[in-house]
């Protein structure tokens, strides 16, 4: 089989990258997704290494086999990049065939603001593709990532996501729920509320998810009186969901990061993709 798209894992040892590597082959086997895990490496500064890069590239590369060994992956290719971790990763991300980069997120801390680490936070600033932050695996393994809770808010980010969402479509058969989160019964009175709900989801049906429909996605749409901290999480229970995705934007508690997307992060049990904004992007065709 040929393999035209890529997800990228970002791997360096740890549990964490290789629940992400896990997460990644499940993926690529439904989507029909190649799997290359990168691994970066770097001499020390003012170290006096004596071997050449060739020969330290190829140690590395070894060692990325070996922690890589017995991934569920039908084709799994290496990748070594000479460099610090996110500079290594953002420029194999930039590679025209990767659409996904993947990384294995830290356990729930006691300092909130190390559970991305510094390098998993830039990244999501960084990458020109859609991030996914991986959460450790469950014992019974990941759920279906093709179950998938789509957060929008109305900004020009939710024509991104959507677009995302309808080129995973195009490699397996998705099932999504769309979820906007609003106070509208500060908008309405109570009589009117589920008559409001009922306009708001044919508005955001006919605004936003003509390419759902164009790529035959299977999808509802779910309106939230709460916050989207709250509702998201409420709708992937509901849904079964094993896949979260929303846009990056806003300012937020970490260095620019959203308090949705760092509270999600922080929270989720199944992996969340973080598409970046147009800015970061020159088009909404995701090399999916």
């Amino acid at each position: 089989m040929t393999y035209e798209r890529t997800i990228l894992v970002g791997v360096d040892g740890s549990l964490a990258s290789r629940d992400a590597l896990v997460w990644a082959c499940q993926l690529g086997r439904l989507a029909n997704l190649n799997v290359r895990a990168v691994m970066a490496w770097h001499f020390p500064p003012g170290s006096d290494h004596t071997g050449s890069v060739e020969d330290t590239s190829s140690m590395v590369r070894s060692q990325l086999a070996e922690v890589t060994a017995g991934a569920p992956c039908d084709h799994l290719e290496f990748l070594t990049v000479q460099g610090l971790a996110l500079t290594g990763l953002i420029e194999a991300a930039s590679e025209p065939d990767v659409a996904v980069l993947a990384l294995g997120k830290r356990g729930l801390g006691t300092v909130p603001d190390l559970l991305l680490g510094s390098v998993a936070r830039s990244v999501l600033h960084a990458s020109p593709v859609p991030v996914a932050l991986v959460p450790t695996q469950p014992l019974t393994g990941f759920p279906d990532p093709s179950r998938i809770v789509v957060g929008i808010d109305g900004s020009p980010m939710t024509r991104d996501v959507i677009a995302f969402v309808a080129q995973l479509a195009e490699g397996m058969d998705v099932s999504a729920t769309v979820v906007q989160c609003i106070d509208i019964g500060a908008e309405f009175s109570p009589e009117r509320l589920e008559e409001a709900t009922l306009r708001m989801a044919d508005k955001i049906r006919s605004d936003w998810c003509g390419p759902l429909g164009e790529s035959n996605v299977d999808f509802s749409i779910a309106i939230y009186n709460d916050d989207p901290r709250v509702g998201l999480r409420d709708a992937v229970e509901r849904a079964d969901a094993g896949t979260v995705i929303i846009g990056l934007h806003g300012a937020g508690q970490v260095r620019g990061i959203g308090g949705t997307t760092f509270h999600l992060a922080r929270h989720l049990e199944v992996p969340l993709i973080v598409v970046p904004p147009p800015s970061s992007v020159t088009t909404v065709e995701y090399r999916l």
